[in-house]
């Protein structure tokens, strides 16, 4: 019997250590390739640490390191220079206001738009439920030419709104039907007895509905502020300056005369994430409680 317990307890050890390399790995490789110089990175056998670790990649990103300093396999796009310096920081602030934007425009339309579907009558509510997740399948290429041209002929191609609005139509459908499913587990029962104390309908929405489903609605804002974060086909198709231009975007033009800057380029990814990491610890809790919502009666 011993054996047996001890045998299994191996084997979920070694499921364990399986999974934490194959998910931790590729971020372990991501951060320390940041901080190697471009002969380790190319180096074989591959080299795990540095030898000597330094900022330079994380310098020049910034902007910190002219370009006559920097080597031949170092050196970006040149598009992406000004008065001979390298500076991706404005790719960040791009990502954040789109994604920010996308996301504090969306959430209050999606709780609206849930509360109505889930709580009031409509006629042939299970088609247009039905129709709004249907738009969340249909894959963003299929509908980029149509967006573009939308947004050439009221001029918003190479602009935050623009891609606001593109982000807007492709995340609106997923943020609707995940918080319809969060609403659904609330009783309605509920709702009638806020009715019989005087509360109107959009009393009952904020002062009951809401502060009951506020971990689920910050799982599905969380959700789609990543989605648009790391969306990458429209803001490739509809920004072609870093007037407009995400992270996503940038990480693609790593290339120098050479080849491609591998360092500067795990460097700016690092960066990236950081924003990411930081909200989602901010509403651990929330976002726990609001992905199990409704999983236990």
């Amino acid at each position: 019997m011993r054996g047996k317990v001890r045998l299994k307890k191996i084997v979920i050890a070694v499921a364990i250590a399986i999974i934490l390399v194959w998910t931790v790995g590729p971020i372990f490789w991501l951060v320390s390739t940041s901080f190697k110089q471009l002969s380790e990175v190319q180096s074989y056998p591959p080299v795990f640490f540095s030898r000597s670790p330094r900022l330079r990649n994380y310098l020049a990103i910034f902007g910190l390191v002219s370009r006559e300093e920097l080597t031949d396999m170092e050196a970006v796009s040149p598009t992406h220079t000004e008065a001979g310096f390298t500076f991706y920081a404005v790719y960040l602030r791009n990502s954040l206001l789109a994604a920010g934007l996308t996301t504090a425009l969306i959430i209050p339309v999606a709780i609206l738009a849930a509360y109505a579907l889930d709580r009031l009558r409509i006629a042939r509510k299970a088609d247009v439920k039905f129709w709004i997740l249907s738009q969340r399948m249909i894959p963003p290429i299929v509908i980029i030419i149509p967006l573009y041209l939308l947004l050439a002929k009221i001029k918003l191609i190479d602009s935050i709104a623009g891609l606001v609005v593109a982000y807007i139509t492709l995340t609106l459908p997923f943020a609707v039907w995940m918080i319809t499913s969060y609403f659904a587990e609330i009783p309605h029962e509920l709702d009638e007895a806020a009715r019989l104390e005087g509360c109107s309908r959009f009393q009952v929405l904020t002062k009951v509905v809401i502060p009951l489903a506020a971990p689920s609605i910050a799982a599905a804002a969380v959700l789609c502020f990543m989605f648009c974060w790391n969306e990458f086909i429209a803001a490739l198709m509809l920004t072609y300056t870093e007037n407009a231009q995400t992270v996503a975007v940038a990480l693609s033009t790593f290339k120098g005369s050479k080849g491609v800057a591998y360092g500067q380029m795990a460097a700016l990814t690092t960066v990236s994430m950081i924003p990411i990491m930081i909200l989602v610890l901010i509403i651990q809790r929330y976002i726990v409680r609001g992905l199990t919502f409704g999983a236990l009666k």
